[in-house]
């Protein structure tokens, strides 16, 4: 990978600085921009970018800024970016190649969720036992274990934690099917429908989601800022404006 050159990192770092202090969000993206091209063998420029792509919500682009980039990738990353993303075939795609240079629990527990996703509980299985086989104390591979026994009914987790162990790894459709079928919700359970159903681009069942959130924890601020945010994006500046007060008035009643 070719080294930066002092100019070269001048450059980048006052690229990164403006973009740090500026509330434009527009301006912001650019200067992050104009450094991850500059910098494409800089790892903070490079991730910088991308991070703030991913919060953006523009996942396809924070991978791409990584693929872009002359550093050398961390493909069990990747995957997990594509899977937080839903985009399982790209998941697929990095766990192997990450397996590729080395057969590892971290890449075959991925494979495995993607496997699970495709509805090849089989496979997903196999996948999981070879993870475990590998390092008995890998988190992610534990977790496919357990998801593995969910699918195959084998689980003793009730109802509701199957629903969350499904969608700590990102197997969005099957939890919000369990997550729906709960017959009283809690708050938390409602987060995380109107998170599974903003992933998938829902924004209105998204926000029916947090109404409901709403009405069991009406001081909740999260819950207000996010019901703001998302009826604003939506263009209803008034309806934003309602939630936006409520804040206010909870932030006035705190002091």
């Amino acid at each position: 990978m070719p080294t930066i050159i002092s100019w070269q990192q001048t450059n980048i770092d006052k690229l990164l600085s403006q973009a740090n202090l500026s509330d434009n969000p527009s301006t912001k993206l650019t200067l992050l921009s104009q450094a991850a091209t500059l910098g494409k063998n800089d790892p903070l420029a490079t991730y910088t970018y991308a991070n703030y792509l991913w919060q953006e919500g523009d996942y396809q682009a924070s991978i791409d800024a990584y693929n872009n980039s002359w550093l050398e990738l961390d493909y069990n990353y990747l995957g997990t970016l594509a899977l937080k993303a839903g985009r399982y075939s790209e998941a697929k795609s990095f766990y192997e190649k990450a397996n590729s240079e080395g057969e590892n629990a971290e890449s075959l527990s991925g494979l495995a969720i993607v496997e699970f996703n495709n509805g090849s509980v089989e496979k997903g299985c196999k996948y999981s036992a070879r993870a475990i086989k590998l390092n008995l104390s890998s988190p992610k591979a534990e977790d496919s274990v357990a998801i593995c026994q969910i699918y195959k009914g084998e689980s003793r987790l009730g109802a509701r934690q199957q629903a969350y162990t499904l969608l700590n790894s990102y197997l969005y459709s099957d939890s919000l099917d369990r997550l729906q079928k709960l017959e009283i919700k809690n708050t938390k359970d409602w987060l995380a429908i109107a998170l599974i159903y903003s992933n998938n681009g829902k924004a209105e069942d998204s926000i029916a989601a947090l109404k409901s959130a709403l009405e069991q924890s009406p001081a909740d601020k999260d819950i207000l800022q996010k019901l703001a945010m998302q009826t604003k994006e939506l263009g209803r500046e008034e309806e934003a404006k309602l939630y936006t007060n409520r804040l206010e008035e909870l932030k006035f009643n705190n002091y």
